[in-house]
């Protein structure tokens, strides 16, 4: 099981601007969410490489989602290791990014990888999500 412990979140409004940014403590991997009015986006930074920019997932599209504006809490947490991060919206993980794998799990069907990249998309999964949340992983 991989065991979240840090991280930043933020109560936020869906269609509010909003950029919410984490680095690893050693600065190598990077990841922020962008809710720049239109779309959530996740994006994944390795800092070692000429173009740092190396995944986009596509979270949401604010024009499908339900009209009435509430808010929600954004997270974004780092395995122990620093190589695995997750994108929760109210306590619910709806992507993660593997660096080791070079792999951005969602159940959104869009994604950006740079076409240099050797990144892949996958889809999340039960197992995954439960190797990131099961109860006594204590990511509240």
């Amino acid at each position: 099981m991989i065991l979240p412990r840090y991280g930043i979140g933020k109560k936020h409004l869906i269609g509010d601007d909003v950029n919410l940014v984490t680095n690893t403590p050693c600065g190598h991997f990077g990841t922020s969410f962008t809710d720049n009015g239109n779309s959530g986006l996740f994006y994944a930074y390795d800092y070692s490489q000429e173009v740092s920019l190396v995944y986009t997932l596509h979270i949401y599209q604010t024009s499908q989602l339900p009209k009435e504006q509430t808010a929600v809490e954004v997270k974004i947490l780092w395995s122990h290791d620093f190589r695995n991060a997750v994108l929760l919206i109210d306590r619910i993980p709806h992507a993660v990014y593997s660096f080791n794998e070079k792999v951005g799990y969602t159940d959104a069907s869009q994604a950006e990888p740079n076409k240099k990249g050797d990144w892949r998309l996958h889809k999340m999964t039960a197992s995954l999500r439960k190797r990131f949340f099961e109860e006594e992983c204590g990511w509240e």
